[in-house]
């Protein structure tokens, strides 16, 4: 499974088409790189924000 941000959807076409014209996935995984990066830089300030409300005592999952 991938995530694709929506503010970057015109790059990730972008992406897919220089790997089809190039007949290389370099753009490809490149992009999808960065996103991944992009994501875990979210995870972490949220996982940041939630230990600030939580006075510095963790992240809590309920499920």
């Amino acid at each position: 499974m991938s995530l694709v941000f929506k503010e970057d959807k015109s790059d990730y076409i972008t992406a897919l088409e220089e790997t089809r014209i190039n007949e290389d996935l370099k753009a490809f995984r490149d992009f999808m790189t960065d996103q991944y990066i992009k994501f875990l830089n979210q995870e972490m300030q949220n996982y940041k924000t939630v230990n600030k409300k939580n006075n510095g005592t963790g992240f809590s999952m309920i499920f």
